[in-house]
């Protein structure tokens, strides 16, 4: 298992892959390969099955990647059937309208930016048909109108309440 997916080019992600001999064994020379670029990393028992956690640079080549591990940073081993993929960072310009009225369902809401389009060439199930906005807690499907806008619905909140607080510092993308 490689968690997650997808990866930013600016960096600063952990990677953890599970399973796939995965050593506890101390003293290694832990490394995980994304492309053909090697990371550090040590091992994480934290969870049910040991993880190798890897900081993940900036840099990284956008596109689709294999992801390797190494105990001893040397024999790699592959796993191919969980490609990631590295793209540009996402930069949010503009949310509007400004000051939407708190309480009011339905009102649209557009995200100006770049790096907003780009479909996610390993989600071979289609299990996400589009961009996701978390607001206050709520994860919101979007769409895209084209590759610098993405528009959403905002959800009802009432004035004051925690969910509104916390939508008001809180609107964040995913794609």
């Amino acid at each position: 298992q490689v968690a997650p997916r997808a990866l930013s080019r600016a960096g600063g992600t952990i990677l953890t892959v599970r399973g796939l001999r995965v050593s506890t064994i101390t003293g290694g020379n832990y490394t995980c390969k994304v492309g053909e670029t090697i990371f550090s990393g040590y091992i994480d028992t934290a969870g049910a099955v040991p993880g190798l956690n890897c900081l993940i640079l900036p840099g990284l080549a956008k596109g689709v990647h294999a992801v390797e591990i190494a105990m001893n940073g040397q024999e790699f081993t592959s796993t191919g059937e969980f490609p990631i993929n590295v793209f540009d960072p996402l930069h949010i310009q503009n949310l509007f309208p400004k000051g939407v009225a708190i309480g009011r369902d339905g009102q649209s809401i557009t995200i100006v930016g770049y790096g907003l389009l780009e479909k996610d060439p390993t989600n071979t199930k289609g299990t996400i048909s589009g961009p996701v906005v978390r607001v206050g807690g709520e994860n919101i499907n979007a769409e895209y109108k084209d590759n610098s806008h993405v528009v959403f619905q905002a959800p009802l909140l009432a004035a004051g309440s925690p969910a509104t607080q916390r939508y008001l510092k809180s609107t964040t993308f995913k794609k």
